[in-house]
């Protein structure tokens, strides 16, 4: 389990490796490698028209990146509708966010993006929003919602034009992204058609439905890099950056003030574990990891986040009756779960700690002699835990490299 690194990659290339970048609107077209192109399109195809993804990108003149064969997608079909599904259950939540572009300058996000070595990302992505006068964007009945004070256009380095209306509405299915206010034209396109949806195939590429045609054989990473474009953030951006366990600890507690905040709260209800539990492991199914997180949300009832005084900022409660408890590494740290526990509060006593008070957890690990301890505070270095408030003894500190071999994967069991 690597603490020491951990390593920020392009949503092209390790999208089913890194869930923290899973956020939809916002990422990037690449256009390097081998490029097809071709003569002018003569003729508007016939509605209702099956175009190849080749045939697409010589009739519009596209310099697309070329269709290698034998080349992995960044995710398979499965993970994909697992994902999507994961995805559309939260959007359909209870849950409330919305951000403005007002909030995008708040001091305690800077702070965050500075800690995490992503300035440069974090203001390329306000010139683009405010190319386009980009006002707001949410959470509004199932799908999110981006608006615009004018309808735009975003141009891309492979010659495609994204035609946006001054409010698009991006939803999600099993397998599928639907679109509203979005079209897709070129200089060499004598037609804008309107782009409805975004469908993954059993082979892992997708295919474009427009009002006029139906694009298939679309590389996967094309797919998703240029429509997280069109939203406003650059995928190649990613490229190389690395993201240490010291620079996440510096961000934690202003990128949680941020977030924690009336207008961005999560409310997950029985009906959402229910669903995810499965689609987790097959996210995830290196190691069991998902499978173990799978068998840990099958027992919640219910999650949600709280900015209010005096209450906890983080609550989840099992189902009525149900037990829960996770094994990390056989043995070297063990955990287990009240019927309701959480997060009281994060908060960051110095530039590289953070610190975690908890409720309705006890735990153990073997570098502690084993001895099972509520656990109700701990601080986080870039080399050592110290869980604090510890009966008796007052704290104990455990060395990370002691508990955690940076070679050895990450087991993780979770059951009642």
């Amino acid at each position: 389990m690597d603490l020491q690194g951990l390593r920020t990659r392009s949503i092209a290339g390790r999208m089913q490796q890194s869930m923290g970048f899973v956020l939809m609107m916002g990422l990037g077209l690449s256009a390097c490698g081998p490029q097809i192109s071709g003569e002018r399109a003569e003729l508007k195809v016939d509605e209702g028209t099956t175009q190849t993804y080749l045939e697409w990108c010589t009739g519009w003149e596209l310099n697309c990146p070329a269709d290698e064969p034998g080349k992995t997608a960044p995710m398979t079909a499965e993970q994909f509708k697992a994902l999507s599904s994961i995805l559309n259950n939260a959007l359909n939540s209870p849950s409330v966010f919305s951000i403005t572009r007002a909030e995008l300058n708040a001091e305690s996000l800077k702070q965050a993006m500075t800690a995490l070595k992503l300035d440069d990302v974090y203001q390329d992505v306000q010139a683009r929003l405010d190319a386009r006068q980009w006002q707001s964007g949410g959470l509004d009945k199932g799908a999110l919602v981006s608006n615009h004070a004018v309808a735009s256009q975003v141009r891309t380095d492979a010659g495609l034009v994204w035609n946006l209306d001054a409010v698009q509405r991006v939803a999600l299915s099993s397998g599928a992204i639907q679109l509203s206010g979005v079209g897709v034209s070129a200089d060499a396109a004598k037609e804008s058609p309107v782009l409805q949806s975004l469908a993954v195939a059993s082979d892992g590429k997708f295919s474009f439905s427009m009002n006029d045609r139906s694009v298939q054989q679309v590389p996967q990473d094309f797919a998703l890099e240029s429509l997280l474009l069109a939203f406003g953030l650059d995928v190649n951006q990613l490229d190389g950056k690395e993201i240490a366990l010291g620079d996440i600890i510096q961000a934690g507690a202003p990128l949680v003030s941020w977030l924690n905040q009336s207008s961005r709260q999560i409310t997950l209800e029985r009906a959402f574990f229910a669903s995810t539990a499965n689609e987790v492991g097959v996210l995830l199914p290196e190691d069991g990891l998902g499978v173990a997180l799978g068998n840990l949300m099958s027992r919640f009832e219910r999650m949600r986040t709280s900015n209010a005084a005096n209450s906890n900022m983080a609550s989840v409660a099992l189902v009525k009756g149900a037990t829960a408890k996770c094994d990390v590494n056989n043995g070297d740290v063990k955990v287990k779960f009240s019927s309701e526990f959480g997060v009281k509060r994060v908060y960051q006593p110095n530039a590289t700690t953070l610190g975690l008070e908890f409720y309705g957890l006890e735990a153990s690990a073997k570098k502690a002699l084993g001895l099972s301890i509520k656990l109700k505070r701990l601080e986080l270095t870039a080399d050592k835990i110290t869980i604090l408030d510890v009966p008796i003894i007052g704290k104990v500190e455990l060395k990370l490299d002691e508990i955690a071999n940076p070679d050895q994967k990450l087991s993780l069991v979770c059951g009642a």
